[in-house]
């Protein structure tokens, strides 16, 4: 073998494995991730899956809250100390820290939209036309955080906003738990709806 083949070859391997890396944070894969936000959907018994393109960020004050923070802190939730010790403290901010892409990839979530800034134009025009309304069958977008998981990754927090253009809106922190096969929600805190 050549050493120009054995070059080759290892640039190759470096562009493969550079295209297979993990896209949206750099601690937790990608497969945990969609998995998550898949499952997210299905315990909300949610028909139309239409997310925003863009990914939710998280704030430090949504993790530690503070006097001048309209966040709680999920360390301060006493239903999340329950399922979150001091170092998956220290994992979900490491996880905030680490966030790699701002957008969805489509090819993670066929069978879903994902609302670009045109499509969210449009939620917002269609609410105000009554007309409109009438022929659309779902006028809402949710827009989701990458989830931040627990370090046995069996506990997730995602902070969740619903859409419907100027009719409507709401956001919350939740705090999912795997078992029996499946995301279930154990709490929510730092909600609001218009």
């Amino acid at each position: 073998m050549s050493v120009r083949y054995i070059k080759c070859l290892f640039v190759f391997t470096l562009i493969v494995s550079a295209c297979k890396a993990q896209t949206y944070s750099s601690i937790v894969s990608d497969k945990e991730v969609v998995v998550f936000v898949k499952g997210f959907f299905v315990d909300n018994r949610v028909i139309a899956r239409q997310i925003d393109l863009k990914i939710r960020p998280w704030f430090i004050d949504q993790l530690k809250g503070g006097k001048d923070s309209h966040y709680k802190g999920i360390i301060n939730i006493d239903s999340c100390k329950k399922y979150l010790s001091n170092e998956d403290i220290v994992f979900l901010e490491q996880q905030i820290k680490s966030r790699v892409d701002s957008t969805w990839h489509k090819g993670d979530f066929e069978g879903y939209k994902l609302f670009d800034n045109a499509a969210i134009k449009e939620v917002y025009r269609v609410s105000r036309d009554r007309k409109a309304r009438q022929k659309v069958k779902y006028n809402y977008y949710f827009w989701l955080s990458i989830p931040l998981f627990n370090q046995r990754k069996d506990i997730a927090i995602v902070f969740r906003s619903y859409v419907c253009g100027f009719l409507c809106a709401s956001e919350c922190l939740y705090l999912y738990r795997f078992y029996d096969g499946k995301w279930n929600k154990i709490t929510e805190w730092d909600c609001y709806s218009d």
